[in-house]
């Protein structure tokens, strides 16, 4: 997967040539965009900063690569939050099942998981990647690795901006007058049409660090306010290091802001969640994560659904008599209810309601049994910070959606910039709903710069 360079020749030719389109950013969007469209004779050019594209797209699902989520993209909108309404034109023109039908052309087919997580059926991100960059390099794109742009030049300085919806069939008017100049340390290129596709800061490793947010501060297209999304959330006196690694299929975690005596909602998840050496992660917690401050409460239910009075009451009217353990009694009286916890999980929470797991449950008070059920139910801790952008998974915030065209991704500013990918102020829930509007952001902004017919095989992933 390293770059096409050949030599100085090549080179020369690659720097004086007028692109109809560069695209800065070899990762999900970047790479999608490329594989949906050929230039023609006009050849496309992407410019990756790594040594080799897509090196976030190969973590993403722990390697096996969610690519979006199942089922009616209307229900889609609600993952993104704020921005969920704002890009909804941009979802349903490149929705799920387009998405899914792409990548089978591409010859990656894929399944639904019982979740509705839709993943190759490979398993395996690294096919993902493959398949992108061959068909980008098929539509005649060439991919630039090592190639870092350090600036962007827009040569037409009486570009002010303009009126979104100026459109016309083959794509709008304002692409076809944009030109920059881009820069990649001693070289220089000349486009047409610029698309950015960066991504945001989160795992600065494979190149998404934030650096280029300077760039666009310079050009006046970002004025700050990065922060961390999809990442873990530490509490104060985190009582389960020696339970590392024990999952809970569907747990409730609420976040609270404290103001005074009072405690406001600010999220609410129900979903899988994990113990680490450390502190809470797993998607119930990642996805509350961006709202998550110092000193905020949150409280986990390992049992949503079931209430703390219904739980204790059934504790205390089962332990009467009984000459099962704590821990034993505990485990049955979950059975029943349809819960099934782990039996360290619940020695540890027996020991922090303050009785002994392996005590006679018929010597256990009601009061403790309350308070065990309350630990079970609503588990509670205040926040002490998140994991920074090297632990997250998503960014929040970036490039405004106000100041780009939600049906093109063209600047408003600048015509024949277009954005698409996590360069933008969106993040959602975990579930492929990231992927997803890296690829329907892509897929507006190509339709955008090259036009489109009805029926279009190359856009819509049909063969």
């Amino acid at each position: 997967m390293k770059d096409e360079r050949i030599g100085t020749e090549y080179e020369k030719e690659a720097d004086e040539k007028v692109y109809r389109i560069i695209i800065i950013g070899g990762g999900a969007a970047g790479l999608y965009a490329g594989a949906l469209h050929r230039p023609g004779k006009e050849k496309g050019l992407i410019l990756e900063r790594m040594d080799e594209p897509g090196k976030k797209l190969l973590l993403t699902g722990a390697g096996q690569c969610n690519l979006t989520h199942a089922g009616s993209i209307r229900d889609f909108i609600p993952q993104y939050h704020e921005a969920g309404k704002k890009i909804r034109t941009v979802l349903y023109t490149h929705a799920n099942d387009r998405t899914i039908r792409t990548f089978r052309s591409l010859g990656v087919p894929s399944f639904v998981r019982d979740d509705g997580k839709v993943f190759p059926d490979s398993l395996s991100a690294r096919q993902v990647r493959d398949a992108l960059t061959e068909r980008c390099r098929a539509n005649g794109y060439r991919i630039l690795c090592g190639t870092a742009c350090t600036a962007i030049e827009p040569l037409n300085t009486s570009s002010a901006e303009y009126s979104f919806g100026t459109e016309l069939r083959g794509g709008p008017v304002s692409s076809r007058t944009g030109r920059f100049l881009i820069r990649a340390g001693k070289r220089t290129f000349t486009a047409e049409n610029v698309l950015i596709a960066t991504g945001g800061a989160s795992v600065p490793s494979t190149g998404s660090d934030g650096v280029f947010f300077e760039i666009l501060t310079g050009l006046g297209l970002f004025s700050g306010g990065l922060r961390p999304a999809l990442t873990p959330v530490y509490v104060q006196e985190y009582p389960f290091p020696q339970l590392s690694g024990i999952a809970f299929e569907s747990a409730r975690v609420t976040l609270y802001s404290r103001n005074g005596a009072t405690k406001t909602e600010k999220n609410s998840r129900t979903a899988a969640l994990l113990l680490t050496h450390r502190t809470f992660s797993g998607p119930a917690v990642l996805d509350i994560s961006r709202s998550a401050e110092t000193g905020d409460i949150m409280k986990i239910s390992y049992l949503p659904g079931l209430s703390p009075e219904t739980l204790a009451d059934s504790l205390a009217s089962e332990a009467s008599g009984s000459a099962s353990e704590n821990t034993g009694l505990v485990s049955e009286v979950l059975k029943r209810a349809g819960y099934t916890l782990p039996h360290r999980f619940l020695r540890t929470q027996i020991v922090r309601a303050g009785a002994k797991p392996s005590a006679n449950a018929a010597e256990t008070g009601k009061k403790v049994w309350r308070k065990i059920a309350d630990i079970l139910t609503s588990d509670t801790y205040s926040v002490s910070g998140t994991g920074g952008f090297t632990d997250a998974m998503a960014t929040r915030g970036g490039v405004s959606l106000s100041s780009v065209s939600m049906r093109t991704m063209e600047s408003a500013k600048y015509p024949g910039l277009y954005f698409a990918g996590e360069v933008l102020d969106v993040d959602a829930a975990t579930g492929g709903y990231n992927l997803q509007f890296a690829f329907s952001s892509a897929a507006c902004a190509v339709r955008a710069i090259f036009g489109t017919e009805e029926g279009n095989k190359e856009d819509t992933g049909e063969k």
